[in-house]
């Protein structure tokens, strides 16, 4: 069968990319749930970011009424075509310093912890931006109105304020996009030098 041929040849490709820790995201593209997925830079405002998914749009207005309550909706948010995956990302105007991003995020996380009891944390991780900025990220699955949510949050510091971005999708998905969501986040970068 020339169906089944073709799956177990990507199959193991997808193994042996898994084996190489196929992150490069900036490069031809990674798999993502069987899903060849190629990354390109996109912009979050004028100043800052990142590489996500090609193929990901600007959440259209009526969706975001529907999924971010109006106090806290994100400045920008990207979503899959079929809108099951979501960046979304706000921008304060005060910069909190790079030695604090670390104690923002722990703060956070305390906070997720205590108004969502029933949420189960995985892990935290930091790393260091091309600017040099740490970026520090924390994950999550909670309880949606009807399935479980995946959130992978990340904080950094930028000249011009603080970033803090989260990443969205459904924990049944989540194993396939985790890293690449890391990835993602690892590309911020500040588009205009500091003038």
């Amino acid at each position: 069968n020339h169906m089944e041929y073709e799956d177990e040849k990507i199959a193991e490709l997808k193994k042996e990319l898994r084996r190489q820790k196929y992150t490069d995201i900036k490069g031809e593209g990674i798999f993502i749930n069987r899903q060849f997925t190629k990354f390109c830079l996109r912009a979050i405002n004028d100043d800052v970011g990142l590489y996500i998914p090609e193929e990901f749009i600007d959440m259209p207005e009526e969706i975001q009424l529907m999924k971010f309550p109006s106090v806290n909706r994100p400045q920008r948010i990207f979503t899959s075509l079929d809108g099951s995956v979501n960046f979304a990302f706000s921008i304060v105007d005060y910069q909190i310093p790079d030695t604090q991003i670390e104690s923002l995020a722990e703060q956070m996380e305390e906070v997720i912890r205590k108004s969502n009891p029933a949420a189960i944390f995985y892990q935290d991780d930091q790393s260091t931006l091309v600017s040099g900025r740490t970026i520090c990220m924390f994950d999550f699955k909670n309880y949606g109105i009807d399935e479980q949510m995946y959130n992978m949050l990340c904080f950094t510091s930028l000249n011009h304020g603080t970033l803090h971005g989260t990443f969205i999708c459904l924990d049944r998905d989540a194993d396939d996009w985790k890293e690449a969501a890391w990835e993602a986040f690892k590309t911020i970068t500040e588009i205009k030098p500091d003038a």
